[in-house]
């Protein structure tokens, strides 16, 4: 069986027979009591946050004032506390003030807060408060229209003993009041009684770096913002000033941009308020700060700049007029330099950095300012020096910071000397023949050049030719073709300059002929003149035709024949053949000896005796050596008069007497240098060493040295005998001679007795 399903029946709504319109009244002024309460309830949590924030900035000052005050807190760590301090107080602010004032209050909350404190009211405000909602809506099912209007109309009645504030809870009130006012108190109270308070702020709250008044204040002497400037690569010295309470030490904390830390004690002189400490040579960055007492210099920085340097200097030298001679440019590795008084030193240079000012000066009275050029770094300028001294380009730059290492040169001003002549026969004795060729080894100095050079000569009868000024009037120039290298302006000479007499005979084949200038038993003589081109006399404002002169000391020769010069050479020669036979018979000596000694090693007195004499016979070998090259110095000289005298061409001419030299000479002088200074140190070794090898070397090393000598003694024998033969031949031409003279003469004179004239 199937049901059909009944349709739900609607209850009919009914539009109440009451006036909504005249009830606004009451509702209105219902809702009006309940927003000034919603405000109180707002103006209680301000208080509270007010009072929030004034105890939490009085707690602040009470746990950071002791702390900042006694600990000077850096600002990092101030900071540090600042922020958790407004991290804690935003979250109190958050948690108990702006919380509850996002919260939306309802009417209804409000009235169930009202009813709770007003028991007589029950539960009217709240059931009002519905009815009024439901009534606006339209809804009346489920209650009676008449009750409703009923407590709706009883309202204002029930209004008009109700205390709204009672809501609220007093007590809370007037602690955070009470709170606000203690803390604002506490705070204006020590603003006004403290007169740190405004620092702490400061410190603590604005994070200053205002420090805290102490006992002993500290000053770095020309820190200008915690910063002193010092050239790069000198020396830091710095210098704290202590005030009030000066500490009996203060120490330096220092570091530098690499990351090297130290500490220091710094120094004080006795009664002094100032401390000094020096950093050598300081090429980084650093950060440093004194402390002493309570006193603190804080961090002071030292910034590094580079002082003005030269980068480049020229410097001329304009010389006096008189001079004639080009301005010339001191070379840059030159230290040194000398010049005439009179001279200018003319200089252009340029910086690494623009100038304030720059000075040349010369040193500590001598000064010339420089003009800076637009750049403001290239100077130039000149100075004319009266006195040596330390030459320098003084720089100051704009930042008042002084050149940095530069150029230095020294500077001789001295007056213009008459030349310095240096001469040294060479190859020559006193006694020279008619042919003679005179070398001499000239060394002419002027410090700012020559103008002439000459070699003068002279022959007379007299030996004071080369001595008394009333003889000076024969001396001329010589012919020589050794000065034709000279130049006007040189300021040295140095050479051989020869003075040849033989283009000066006439007769060659009679050298005593009345016709030839220079003769046996005349005398000559040789010497050098020079002047400079300073033609101003000692006196000044004068001028001489010539500069000043200098003359060296003459050289006199006494003229002889062939013969005579042969005899004295052959004299000589025997002389010093004796002497190094007397040295062959010494090496010959030590040679026999040196055989029979025993080893210096030997058991005893008989080892420290042979030793001994191996030391004293090394030591001879020295002395001999010596004594060798001294022969062969002299033995050199009398072959080097032989040609320059032109006396050896009846023994083979010039290149006879060179290959004697070669072979006698050159082998002395290897002996005294090398041979015999090398035995003396093969007896040395063996004195030690006791090695047979070592004897051995020795032996063998007498042995050659003996040879050696037989050898030299067999040329100079051979050649002192074509001397002495040589000088019977020139003997015998000369008795030649004059037995012809003695003949002619006797047979004219017997013509004449016999023809008349």
């Amino acid at each position: 069986m199937t049901m059909t399903p009944e349709a739900p029946t609607e209850r009919p709504t009914t539009t109440p027979p009451v006036d909504i319109t005249a009830m606004r009244g009451a509702f209105d002024g219902f809702h009006a009591a309940l927003q000034r309460l919603r405000s109180r309830v707002r103006t209680s949590i301000l208080i509270e946050g007010l009072s929030i924030v004034a105890i939490a900035f009085a707690v602040y000052f009470v746990m950071t004032w002791p702390v900042d005050r006694f600990f000077r807190l850096e600002t990092p760590v101030r900071a540090v506390l600042l922020i958790v301090f407004a991290c804690v107080l935003l979250w109190l602010l958050i948690r108990r003030c702006v919380q509850p004032l996002l919260f939306e209050l309802a009417d209804e909350e409000l009235a169930l807060a009202v009813e709770r404190t007003n028991a007589p009211l029950g539960q009217r405000l709240i059931s009002a408060m519905q009815f009024e909602q439901r009534f606006t809506r339209g809804e009346f099912r489920g209650d009676s229209p008449e009750m409703m209007q009923k407590v709706v109309g009883d309202l204002p009645a029930a209004l008009e003993g109700v205390r709204f504030h009672d809501a609220l809870r007093r007590d809370r009130i007037a602690k955070s009041w009470l709170y606000v006012v203690g803390g604002i108190g506490f705070l204006v109270l020590t603003g006004v009684l403290y007169a740190g308070f405004g620092l702490w702020a400061k410190r603590n709250l604005l994070l200053s770096s205002e420090e805290w008044p102490r006992a002993t204040q500290l000053r770095v002497v020309g820190a200008v913002d915690g910063e002193l400037v010092v050239p790069r690569g000198d020396d830091l010295t710095i210098e704290v000033d202590a005030e009030g309470v000066v500490p009996d030490a203060l120490r330096v904390d220092y570091r530098f941009a690499s990351g090297t830390r130290g500490s220091d004690t710094m120094t004080q002189n006795v009664g002094e308020r100032r401390f000094r400490y020096t950093f050598p040579g300081v090429l980084e960055p650093m950060t440093f700060e004194a402390w002493g007492g309570d006193g603190v210099t804080g961090d002071v920085r030292v910034r590094l700049v580079d002082r003005p340097v030269l980068g480049s200097e020229d410097y001329r030298l304009v010389y006096p007029p008189y001079m004639k001679k080009d301005a010339t440019v001191i070379d840059r590795e030159t230290t040194q330099v000398t010049l005439p008084r009179g001279t200018e030193i003319h200089v252009t240079a340029s910086s690494s950095k623009a100038l304030a000012r720059a000075a040349l000066v010369i040193g500590e009275r001598e000064r010339a300012e420089l003009e800076i050029g637009a750049d403001g770094t290239t100077v130039r300028g000149k100075i004319l020096p009266a006195d040596s001294g330390l030459m320098k380009v003084e720089l100051v730059d704009r930042d008042g910071l002084g050149e940095g290492p530069g150029r230095s040169l020294v500077v001789r001003v001295v007056p213009d000397k008459a030349p310095i002549l240096r001469t040294r026969l060479r190859g020559l004795g006193s006694m020279i023949s008619p042919k003679a060729r005179i070398p001499i080894e000239l060394e002419a100095i002027d410090d700012f050049g020559l103008e002439s050079l000459r070699m003068v000569w002279a022959v007379d009868e007299s030996a004071a030719i080369g001595t008394s000024p009333e003889l000076d009037k024969k001396f001329e120039k010589s012919a020589t073709e050794d000065l034709d290298r000279f130049s006007p302006g040189e300021v040295s000479f140095e050479g051989l300059v020869r003075h040849d007499l033989l283009p000066l005979i006439k007769n060659v084949e009679d050298l005593s002929a009345a016709e030839n200038p220079v003769r046996p038993g005349s005398f000559v003589a040789v010497r050098f003149e020079a002047h400079d081109n300073d033609h101003a006399s000692e006196e000044g404002g004068k001028t001489n035709d010539v500069g000043k002169s200098a003359r060296s000391d003459s050289f006199t020769f006494k003229v002889v024949t062939e013969a005579e010069l042969l005899r004295e050479l052959n004299r000589r020669q025997g002389e010093l053949r004796t002497q190094f036979e007397k040295i062959r018979e010494a090496e010959i000596a030590d040679r026999s000896e040196f055989a029979e000694l025993m080893s210096p090693k030997a058991e005893g007195d008989v080892g420290i005796r042979v030793a001994t004499r191996l030391a004293t016979m090394a030591r001879k070998q020295r002395s001999l050596a010596k004594r060798v090259q001294e022969t062969a110095q002299r033995y050199g000289d009398v072959l080097d008069e032989m040609i320059n005298n032109r006396v050896a061409d009846g023994i083979g001419g010039e290149g006879r007497v060179r290959a004697l030299r070669t072979a006698i000479v050159d082998r002395l002088e290897a002996l005294g240098t090398a041979a015999m200074p090398a035995l003396a140190g093969e007896i040395s070794r063996y004195q030690r060493s006791g090695d047979p090898d070592h004897q051995r070397i020795a032996t063998e090393s007498f042995d050659e040295i003996l040879r050696t000598m037989k050898r030299i003694l067999d040329e100079m024998m051979k050649l002192e005998s074509f001397t002495e033969v040589l000088t019977q031949l020139k003997d015998l031409i000369r008795l030649q001679d004059k037995t012809s003279k003695t003949t002619k003469k006797r047979l004219e004179d017997d013509l004449k007795a016999l023809f008349g004239k």
